[in-house]
């Protein structure tokens, strides 16, 4: 009786451990968007070396009427929020005002391809630069 609670209790704390809250930190972004951008690519394409994971961020920025968020990690892994980080992220977006980009950090705990969030918040404590690589514009060339 007693190793089968042992066995139950020692269960419950692996199970716990796997709930527990991690931090997280990349990119904000409209989730439905992210979702199709990254996804229109030529099926036997498996690797992100030839796509504009840059431009995938840029494009999907969030804005004032978005309702559906996700983190895009700086290895390009891609998570969606639940409603209560959808929440939080709609009014981290709505106090940042227009930005090409937002760069954050959050506490939450992952399940499968979600996260739910417990806290978010602009990673730098305010408004953050573009931390995209510069895109470089070659003058054109008059003949």
């Amino acid at each position: 009786m007693r190793v089968a609670i042992s066995l139950l209790l020692a269960m419950a704390l692996a199970t716990a451990a796997l709930f527990a809250a991690e931090e997280y930190s990349g990119y904000l972004v409209d989730s439905n968007c992210y979702q199709i951008a990254s996804h229109n690519v030529d099926p036997w394409e498996t690797s992100t070396v030839d796509r504009d994971m840059d431009w995938y961020i840029r494009e999907c920025t969030p804005n004032r009427k978005t309702k559906s968020f996700g983190l895009v990690q700086f290895d390009w892994s891609a998570f969606r929020f639940d409603a209560a980080g959808n929440s939080m992220a709609a009014n981290v977006v709505r106090n940042a005002g227009k930005q090409q980009v937002f760069v954050i950090a959050l506490v939450g705990s992952r399940e499968g391809k979600a996260i739910n969030v417990e806290s978010i918040k602009l990673a730098g404590g305010g408004a953050v630069s573009h931390p995209l690589k510069a895109q470089t514009v070659m003058p054109s060339r008059r003949n």
